[in-house]
């Protein structure tokens, strides 16, 4: 008997493994689009949020009527419509972020985050760590430390710097606020109600943002649009396989595995940057590469002493 409940929880260890894995794997093909279309296609940084925003609802109300949701008592609710609101905010103060610098130093950036996570889940949600995970957290942040500074003499760092801090804060409410949620409702519920709750945010952003927003939506600006749908898809798919993972392992743990993800923005970037010169402003020079492996090298070791 105890045997095969080592065996099933092995096996529920190992699918949250793989469904964070490739959520981060996602989201780093998203990330390598938005620049794309932030660098090329639309230099508006709230037209893409807008777009993300419609296309939640719109699989919100198809996981309504495919599955169907529970509706909790009103404190629940407002949580979850809460993290709908923080994470279109999130995502927007990240677009203003790719804007102002290389997307394959913008994203380590967010290696913070395990750490955020780490501190409030053990004052909120009563979650403890080992010293061996703590020291795998702060060389997660050496490594994002490391992959931004552009100027090391003059310790220069990247003008993205506080945007991301904005968008990091907030991520980690939402994701510490997601945990919690999850203690008490399924993770279909906390998704559908959070993208609803999204809404809040978009439908200003929309308003005031309507006369950009129409024209990438006529005859022109069409192949701009499937850009942008196509990362938001992708997104999408990265948020909902992020929220069963949180569902199934400890927050902290997942956020932390998710912090793979730079090593996949750094692959897609480079080849895509030596393939089509240019086309994402990405420093591909020796000295730039070495810097940002490194970096990456203190984040996978990191990753491999908290998990």
């Amino acid at each position: 008997m105890e045997a095969r409940k080592q065996t099933v929880e092995g096996r529920l260890n190992v699918s949250w493994f793989l469904f964070v894995l490739v959520s981060s794997i996602g989201f780093a093909c998203a990330n390598v689009i938005d620049k794309f279309v932030l660098s090329n296609k639309i230099r508006n940084a709230a037209l893409p949020v807008v777009i993300e925003g419609f296309l939640g609802v719109l699989v919100a109300v198809a996981v309504v009527f495919v599955h169907g949701v529970g509706v909790p008592a009103w404190p629940f609710i407002l949580l979850a419509m809460l993290i709908g609101v923080g994470f279109t905010l999130s995502v927007l103060f990240y677009f203003r972020a790719v804007q102002r610098d290389e997307v394959s130093r913008v994203i380590p950036l967010y290696e913070l985050l395990p750490l955020v996570v780490l501190v409030l889940s053990v004052l909120f949600l009563g979650e403890s760590f080992s010293g061996q995970q703590v020291f795998g957290m702060v060389l997660l942040v050496a490594g994002a430390v490391l992959i931004s500074v552009h100027d090391f003499k003059a310790l220069k760092f990247s003008r993205a710097l506080g945007w991301v801090g904005l968008s990091l804060g907030i991520a980690s409410v939402d994701i510490v606020l997601t945990g919690f949620l999850l203690r008490s409702l399924d993770f279909w519920t906390v998704f559908a109600w959070g993208r609803m709750g999204s809404l809040l945010t978009v439908i200003p952003l929309a308003f005031f943002h309507w006369k950009p927003l129409r024209e990438v939506l006529v005859e022109p600006k069409r192949h701009a649009l499937s850009w942008v749908g196509l990362s938001e898809w992708l997104t999408l798919a990265g948020l909902f396989l992020f929220t069963v993972a949180a569902s199934m392992g400890p927050v902290a743990l997942v956020s932390a595995v998710y912090s793979l993800q730079p090593l996949w923005v750094f692959a897609l970037a480079t080849m895509v940057s030596i393939v089509f010169p240019g086309l994402l402003k990405e420093k591909v020079h020796a000295h730039a590469l070495i810097q940002k492996a490194a970096a990456i090298l203190l984040i996978y070791i990191g990753v491999g002493l908290v998990v």
